[in-house]
């Protein structure tokens, strides 16, 4: 009995649109309406795919890698994969200059956190700002260095094999 009274509803809808097209053409366009954008994230995110490459900057004997952990609005997190403070540093106005390149830096600071178990993470924090048609946009970009920043004089104290044996322990410690 209830599947007779829901075909005949379906079939009196139906009905309904046939008769009326003009009534079908507001609700289809309604519906177009209202998917376009999830159908645009879609598209963003399969041209992403294949469009993202990874950036990294090499410095005769080192490739520095980044990993974008928050891209947002007001703030970047990123994750600097480096083992000298140096090249770590210099890695960092590069990806600048490829991801913000109209923008200017107006400050920076070494910061640190410390991690709800009590580990202790440094970030190289740079705020920079530009003008867009004649307003003021300003973004902090927050660089973990916590990879070389410890490691930042193993070159001049000769201490590059407990350097590289922590380095290793962090590359493996799940």
């Amino acid at each position: 009995m209830l599947y007779v009274l829901l075909d005949n509803k379906y079939d009196l809808i139906v009905g309904f649109l046939l008769n009326y097209w003009f009534i079908a053409i507001i609700v289809l366009v309604c519906v177009i309406i209202i998917a376009i954008p999830q159908i645009r994230d879609g598209f963003k995110l399969m041209f992403s795919l294949f469009r993202r490459k990874e950036f990294k900057v090499d410095y005769q004997d080192e490739t520095i890698t980044f990993e974008e952990k928050i891209k947002s609005k007001d703030f970047d997190v990123v994750k600097v994969y480096a083992t000298t403070h140096t090249y770590g540093v210099s890695a960092e106005y590069k990806w600048l200059k490829h991801n913000y390149p109209s923008y200017d830096k107006i400050m920076q600071s070494l910061c640190q956190i410390t991690l709800d178990d009590g580990e202790k993470v440094f970030f190289d924090k740079m705020d920079i700002s530009k003008n867009k048609k004649g307003k003021s946009i300003h973004k902090t970009i927050w660089f973990d260095i916590t990879d070389f920043i410890t490691g930042a004089s193993v070159p001049f104290k000769g201490e590059s094999d407990a350097y590289a044996e922590n380095t290793i322990k962090g590359l493996y410690r799940k």
